[in-house]
């Protein structure tokens, strides 16, 4: 027999998690199996249907910082989104500018859409706005210490 949980345990001792993933299968979870991914959050591999399966008891399984971020392990792909036309990519880019014209505190402008991420940069020294259009980007969050 083995005890799954015990409420006089604390959480450390729990060494497995009954979960049930997306495509229904029911996976009882051994502290060993669990893996870190996208933005250092646990997961386990389903072996019915080989997707990710994250859990929110698993979120914080790796506080990421500058010593330990793997690229890319940790962070999320978008490459598999849906594409943005270009009249949209066009109309961020336009939105982004506007936007530091109207605010010259600001340096930089960023708008993202499905598998678009679009920074625009001021550089006043050389008179210009440096624009990046992104597809099929990947991204992840670090505490800031």
């Amino acid at each position: 027999m083995r005890v799954i949980y015990n409420p006089k345990m604390n959480k450390e001792e729990v060494r497995t998690y009954k979960v049930k993933c997306d495509c229904g299968a029911e996976l009882e979870v051994g502290q060993e199996d669990i893996k870190i991914g996208t933005y250092g959050m646990g997961y386990v591999m389903c072996p019915c249907c080989q997707n990710e399966y994250y859990d929110e008891e698993w979120a914080d399984m790796l506080i990421l910082d500058k010593y330990n971020l793997e690229y890319p392990t940790h962070y999320e792909d978008f490459s598999d989104d849906i594409d943005v036309e270009n009249e949209k990519i066009n109309a961020m880019v336009k939105y982004c500018i506007e936007k530091l014209e109207k605010d010259k505190e600001e340096f930089v402008s960023f708008r993202m859409c499905r598998n678009t991420a679009i920074f625009v940069f001021r550089f006043e020294d050389d008179n210009e706005y440096n624009v990046y259009v992104c597809k099929n980007y990947q991204e992840t969050f670090i505490p800031i210490k």
